[in-house]
Formats: structure tokens, C-alpha cells, sequence
């Protein structure tokens, strides 16, 4: 008799492979997820703190710049070491420059008209602190900033310090 080998048809996969390819996708499909949503986050965090530097150095400049074109600095209606108000007025020739907090704004005025917004609006400002030191006749203005930016759930904190000498006061 002639007998002829038996041959085992094998098509597809078994139960067991296609479970543990399932297994695999869905591993590596959830931490795919899972870093999309962790570099979103990173994102929304990374341009958080571009707007506070970029807003804040914006401010803190153009304050400073100011500072130093000012003859005089006005105290009697200045707000000087207050966090919650936030007000300097200078005196520049024959104008007149006021930086006041406003709510979350930081506002600057010029003869007593609106100049414009100080910050960006996405940006709001939590304290604007002037200090005002004298030494041998020279004024030196100190300012602190600390702003805030949110986006959904996310908030980011950042406080900007700098300094500056009224030309005034030294220029004698």
C-alpha cells in the first residue's frame, strides 16, 4: 500500500497569537496616547511661559525706559511698595507719565491720556511693586512684577525684578 504523508493544513494564527498581538497593539496604541497628550501639555506649559517672558520683558522695559527719560518722580501720587495698587508718576519736561495697575492690566498714561496696555491681555499682572530708594541725591526706582497666565487648567507664575535711575536725579 502506498501511504501517503499527512499534511496539516496551517492557516491563520492560533487564538493565543492573535490575543497577544491584541495585547501589543493596545500597549503600544495607549502609550502612543499617552505621550501625544503629555507633549500637548508640555506645549500649552511652554507657550504659557513664552507669553509671561515675553509680556514681562515687554513691561518691564518700557517702564524702565521710562524711569530713566524721567526728570522727577511725583511721590505725593505714587504708590510706592504696594503690591495691590501699583501706581508711579513721573515727570518728564513737560509731561507727565503715570504706570498704575488696573485690575490685571498694567496701564501706562501719559498727560493723563490712555497710552495703552503695558502687558498682553492673555497675560495678567497679580503685582506691580515700585520701590523708591535715595542716596547723596540720586533716585533709584525699583520694580517688581509678577504676572500669571492660564490656559484651561494650567496656570504658570513668573515675577520680573529690575531697576533703574532717574536721569533727574543725577544729572546736575
Amino acid at each position: 500500500m502506498n501511504s501517503l504523508p499527512l499534511v496539516k493544513n496551517k492557516s491563520g494564527f492560533t487564538l493565543v497569537e492573535v490575543l497577544i498581538y491584541i495585547f501589543i497593539f493596545i500597549v503600544v496604541s495607549g502609550a502612543t496616547l499617552g505621550l501625544l497628550f503629555s507633549m500637548n501639555e508640555l506645549f500649552v506649559q511652554y507657550k504659557l511661559k513664552q507669553d509671561l517672558i515675553s509680556s514681562g520683558t515687554t513691561a518691564m522695559e518700557r517702564i524702565l525706559l521710562e524711569i530713566r527719560e524721567a526728570d522727577t518722580i511725583t511721590l505725593a501720587e505714587s504708590t510706592i511698595a504696594s503690591s495691590a495698587v501699583g501706581v508711579i508718576t513721573l515727570e518728564n519736561n513737560s509731561d507727565t507719565i503715570k504706570i498704575q495697575k488696573n485690575g490685571n492690566q498694567l496701564e501706562i498714561y501719559k498727560n493723563d491720556v490712555f497710552d495703552g496696555l503695558l502687558n498682553k491681555t492673555t497675560v495678567n499682572v497679580t503685582g506691580a511693586t515700585f520701590y523708591h530708594y535715595q542716596l547723596n541725591g540720586t533716585d533709584l526706582i525699583r520694580v517688581s512684577l509678577n504676572l500669571q497666565a492660564s490656559n484651561g487648567n494650567q496656570t504658570e507664575d513668573w515675577s520680573i525684578t529690575s531697576g533703574a535711575i532717574i536721569r533727574g536725579s543725577y544729572a546736575n
